[in-house]
């Protein structure tokens, strides 16, 4: 094997594999699906879409005529929806491609917060959900949306003493610095929840033009050193786990079930661990072949007393998810008066 040669660079031979596995996969999805599971090997989504359509002969005719096109038949193949003879002529349509952020093998314990609300976090509350996180030495730190309040960004009454867009911004880098200074080494993802819609939202109306330039996007403005942002309302998946932030199922406006998370069994009927509603729970039951399903939600991590809603069922709370054997467990811990419980 000689280094350094095309064939044997981490990116060719990531997108060989990625081919191989999903034969029949759009490249464009396959291409999204590849660089979300690979972000340290490929620097940009165009690079991994230019990785795929190499791989599959489609850069052109030079590129042909050096990597032909491997025919692989599949028996009872999982068929793309959009592949398909158009005989009719049916214009393309402006459909998104929706893929699930999938956490690989690599991940064993994984440590979840959400909520925090900055600047409206709660210090302590934080500090100590960080320690046992710190404690139990997880690899991964899934932020499961609302990290950041955007309040004077809020279609809602703004309280004009409240700290502007700059300094939430500012606050929100010392905060990812603390926790990057709890758990070095840790692999952190943050899921964008309905307060960081926020920014998008504005941005939308207030600004399109600029909205559309990319040093004015969330990933670039929130950028630090280290972190994965999933965004687009994605599915965070592993195993039988899929993780959601909770305003998902929302389309417009925050319904309040009784238990979020029977609320949320009602909706997802299936295993799903979410945040949003600031208030730790579960519910389990059984399928009509007997399988259990359970689902959770998390408490929050920022002041359980806002102005704007002062009495509420709000408690401190965050996850752990650990791997075994092929199967997971759910560790939903709750903080009362800044003690674990």
């Amino acid at each position: 094997m000689i280094e350094g040669t095309s064939k044997n660079k981490p990116g060719t031979v990531t997108a060989n594999l990625y081919v191989k596995r999903y034969p029949t996969m759009g490249s464009k999805t396959l291409a999204r699906l590849m660089y979300a599971e690979n972000p340290t090997t490929f620097p940009t989504l165009n690079a991994a879409s230019c990785a795929i359509r190499t791989r599959r002969g489609a850069m052109g005719k030079d590129h042909r005529n050096q990597r032909p096109v491997e025919r692989v038949v599949v028996e009872s193949p999982i068929v793309d929806a959009r592949s398909f003879v158009n005989k009719f002529q049916i214009p393309e349509g402006d459909l998104a491609d929706f893929m699930p952020f999938v956490l690989g093998p690599d991940v064993q314990r994984l440590g979840i917060i959400s909520d925090l609300h900055v600047p409206y976090h709660d210090p302590q509350a934080l500090h100590v959900a960080l320690m046992e996180l710190r404690r139990v030495k997880i690899d991964t730190l899934l932020i499961n949306g609302d990290l950041i309040d955007f309040h004077m960004l809020s279609r809602f009454q703004k309280d004009p003493r409240a700290r502007d867009f700059k300094q939430e911004r500012e606050c929100t880098f010392l905060v990812l610095g603390a926790i990057r200074r709890a758990l070095p080494g840790v692999r952190i993802i943050y899921k964008k929840g309905n307060h960081e819609e926020r920014y998008d939202s504005y941005m939308a109306i207030k600004a399109p033009e600029v909205f559309k330039v990319d040093e004015f996007s969330f990933e670039t403005l929130f950028e630090f050193p280290g972190m994965e942002i999933v965004g687009e309302k994605r599915l965070i998946v592993l195993d039988r786990l899929t993780i959601l932030h909770g305003h998902e199922y929302t389309a417009r406006g925050i319904t309040e079930p009784v238990n979020p998370a029977r609320g949320m069994f009602l909706r997802a009927k299936d295993s799903v661990l979410v945040g949003h509603w600031h208030q730790p729970s579960s519910h389990t039951e059984p399928t009509v072949r007997g399988r259990p399903i359970t689902t959770w939600s998390t408490g929050c991590l920022c002041d359980l007393h806002p102005a704007y809603m002062p009495l509420n069922k709000w408690r401190h709370g965050f996850a752990i998810v650990i791997r075994d054997g092929g199967k997971f467990r759910v560790e939903n811990r709750t903080i009362i008066d800044g003690a674990l419980v």
